[in-house]
């Protein structure tokens, strides 16, 4: 095996070691005003509160790395700040942008126990933005200025370290063969 054995390993423990480092992570909110998430990785689900402090967002999406072209399902709890539970009977809006072009647009939607469920397809990689706006809960719909907003990366399907990697070993076996070719030019 020998040399060569190594040398074709070494290049798939790299490659396994980048995909397992690639994964999504979130920005800061859009908005200063309220308790942002910070930029490093955090465990879902995310829990923002609102800028009045009125209620907590709990979101949660599977899967966790989001791809292009997936189906991704976002869980949503609205829950009350003060009380720390469940909010019934909640108007909302939850809209996913990108480059502030609407991705997903979901206006004047309903949640009767205080949890909803939507699904997402993002149609290509990049910065997105999600943000849950609470209209209001029971008969008072009225604009409360009560949301949360925060920013989803969608990395490619083949990220820029697959291409690197791979083509080192198209970089490395060429060296190898030219190597072998001249070795045996001068043994001969």
């Amino acid at each position: 095996m020998g040399i060569l054995g190594i040398v074709l390993l070494l290049p798939t423990a790299a490659f396994a070691d980048s995909l397992d480092s690639m994964s999504m992570f979130m920005h800061e909110s859009i908005r200063d005003s309220f308790d942002a998430p910070s930029t490093e990785k955090k465990e879902q689900p995310w829990e923002l509160v609102t800028e009045s402090r009125l209620y907590k967002i709990q979101v949660l999406w599977e899967p966790t790395e989001i791809k292009p072209n997936q189906i991704v399902t976002f869980d949503i709890k609205f829950i009350n700040y003060a009380t720390n539970e469940l909010v019934n009977n909640v108007y909302y809006d939850f809209v996913v942008t990108k480059d502030e072009q609407p991705i997903k647009e979901l206006r004047s939607s309903f949640a009767m126990n205080g949890i909803a469920t939507h699904t997402v397809e993002f149609p290509s990689s990049g910065s997105f933005s999600v943000m849950v706006s609470v209209l209001g809960i029971g008969h008072f719909i009225e604009s409360q200025n009560e949301s949360i907003a925060f920013d989803l990366k969608v990395v490619p399907e083949f990220p820029i370290s697959t291409v690197i990697v791979m083509a080192s070993v198209v970089g490395i076996m060429i060296a190898l063969t030219r190597f072998t070719v001249m070795s045996k030019k001068k043994g001969m």
